[in-house]
């Protein structure tokens, strides 16, 4: 699974969830059923884009997608 630094950066930034939210032009709850859900590279980058960072900076070292096509497990390593 995806684990993201989100809530490290946002404590960073100094915004909560629900700016974050409203940035996207969600409501708070929408967003956080979107994350615990298995999401998209979309969602990725529409997050990174509201908090001006690269994408790559929300992803959580040793994190884990499920390839949709074979089901194996891959490794996310950041650089």
């Amino acid at each position: 699974m995806i684990e993201l630094r989100l809530k490290e950066i946002l404590e960073e930034q100094g915004i909560s969830q629900k700016v974050l939210a409203k940035r996207l032009g969600i409501g708070e709850s929408a967003l956080s059923q979107k994350l615990s859900r298995n999401f998209g590279v979309d969602l990725l980058e529409q997050i990174a884009t509201a908090l001006h960072v690269q994408p790559a900076d929300l992803l959580r070292d040793g994190s884990a997608i499920i390839c949709p096509h074979c089901g194996k497990e891959i490794k996310l390593k950041t650089t």
